[in-house]
């Protein structure tokens, strides 16, 4: 790259093996809800971001990130996403509310195969080997990625983590590491980014590269060590310290087979450690002992009009049959981002849950896509709790809600649509619809539906 200042793709200054760049991005988006009440209401959110970034060679980087975040039109009818974001203004009444933080501050080093950053930094687990090809790239990132660490990025605020990531690059094969305190964010706006000091996790994924063990598969292992020691008497929804270890694999892999190919992707985890209950005679910590499962697979006919991709598969997590007992079996999500995966109404957690879905993903326009999903959810276990959110992102809250099954395993049927154009790599629009038929753990509910609509807009440079 020639020295001196340049305009594309961002704007910066470089100078022999010295490079400046400085990032902007902003994100507005109009959402309407009517989250089981007759009541439909209207909210806005946006953020703006501005990154400044150093690097020296490939071996030094240093980047900082504020970010500008609103959030407007909440009312006393607000429900769904809009009423948790009023519920976290100050007081839980205002109707607009601003906040700004620093979203990222780290320095990274590197030396031959092998990095470590540390400071505040997004992490998403699963995320460490990226591919060009769309196939691969969307199963990975949009399928895969972030389901027990991640940072929750549909929302308007977003979340960060102190601590440390690392890497080590070895041929075929890689292992990344990571460490740290989630911040708060996500539906925290005036306050986000702000440290969580009492809770601590770390983990550790071995991944075989495509290729190195299966033609045309990746292969992954992870482990991850969870804490909360957060006063109970302060956080609504903890009773006492967790201590959750998990431990899981992977297998993602797509295969040509006639005129298209098949994409197949395999997850396990299992859970031990403590967990903390609240009973009549008081607290009492629990065995951790859950575990959950994940099975997709789809067909894309590239070559077709449209591109036309079908896929399937079940998420399950595993609950608690008995709540009597000294066990702990309802599957524990961490601090993970659900919305790509349990609906988009996002009224559901990675606990207790059977979910089958449906996907038709298609390419009718250049630089155009259509998702169509179909969601059937129940319950595993009616003895336990229906679970919604998406981990820690306040210090006043365990990050996670639950209602009654009232003695129903039927959740109901959810039909998500979204269309996204990217006109250009600085824009892109996106439009969606969902609607959810609740089942009857909403009986006792004012409705048991849920609707949501959305409009955004982006601009990056």
């Amino acid at each position: 790259m020639p020295d001196g200042w340049r305009l594309e793709p961002t704007l910066g200054w470089s100078q022999g093996e010295h490079r400046v760049d400085l990032a902007a991005v902003t994100r507005w988006r109009w959402e309407n809800w009517r989250a089981f009440t007759d009541d439909a209401s209207n909210m806005i959110g946006g953020r703006t971001r501005l990154a400044l970034r150093y690097a020296w060679a490939d071996r030094i980087a240093l980047l900082a990130e504020g970010q500008q975040a609103f959030v407007g039109g909440l009312t006393s009818d607000s429900s769904g996403a809009a009423a948790i974001y009023r519920a976290n203004t100050p007081g839980g009444d205002e109707s607009s509310v601003n906040g700004f933080g620093l979203r990222q501050l780290w320095a990274e080093g590197r030396l031959g195969e092998a990095s470590l950053r540390v400071g505040r930094q997004p992490i998403q687990a699963g995320t460490g080997i990226a591919y060009t090809e769309p196939a691969w790239s969307y199963v990975k990132l949009q399928r895969l990625a972030q389901r027990l660490v991640g940072t929750v990025g549909w929302s308007t605020v977003e979340r960060s983590y102190d601590g440390l990531t690392g890497a080590v690059d070895a041929g075929g094969y890689r292992a990344d590491l990571y460490a740290g305190q989630p911040t708060t964010g996500v539906y925290e706006v005036r306050h986000g980014y702000h440290p969580n000091w009492d809770i601590l996790f770390g983990g550790v994924e071995l991944t075989a590269k495509r290729g190195t063990l299966v033609e045309n598969s990746e292969l992954s292992s992870f482990f991850i060590g969870y804490s909360d020691d957060r006063d109970p008497q302060d956080v609504s929804g903890l009773f006492g310290n967790i201590r959750v270890y998990t431990l899981g694999a992977s297998w993602l892999g797509i295969y040509p087979l006639g005129p298209g190919a098949v994409d197949t992707l395999f997850w396990a985890a299992g859970q031990v450690g403590r967990y903390p209950d609240q009973t009549p005679g008081g607290v009492r910590n629990l065995d951790q002992r859950a575990y959950a499962l994940i099975g997709e697979a789809g067909y894309q006919l590239a070559l077709l009009p449209a591109k036309p991709w079908l896929r399937t598969g079940v998420n399950f997590a595993s609950g608690d049959g008995d709540p009597d007992d000294g066990d702990h079996q309802t599957f524990f999500n961490l601090v993970p981002t659900n919305h790509p995966y349990y609906g988009f109404a996002d009224q559901l957690a990675f606990q207790n849950l059977v979910d089958w879905f449906a996907q038709l993903r298609l390419f009718p326009l250049p630089k155009t896509t259509v998702d169509l999903f179909v969601h059937r959810f129940w319950l595993a276990e009616d003895a336990d709790r229906r679970y919604a959110g998406s981990g820690a992102f306040s210090k006043q809250s365990l990050g996670f809600t639950s209602s009654a099954s009232n003695g129903s395993r039927d959740v109901g049927t959810e039909l998500d649509l979204v269309v996204g154009y990217a006109p250009s790599s600085h824009v892109s629009l996106q439009t969606g619809f969902c609607y959810l038929w609740g089942g009857d753990v909403f009986a006792t509910s004012a409705s048991r539906d849920v609707r949501w609509a959305y409009a955004q807009v982006e601009f990056s440079y």
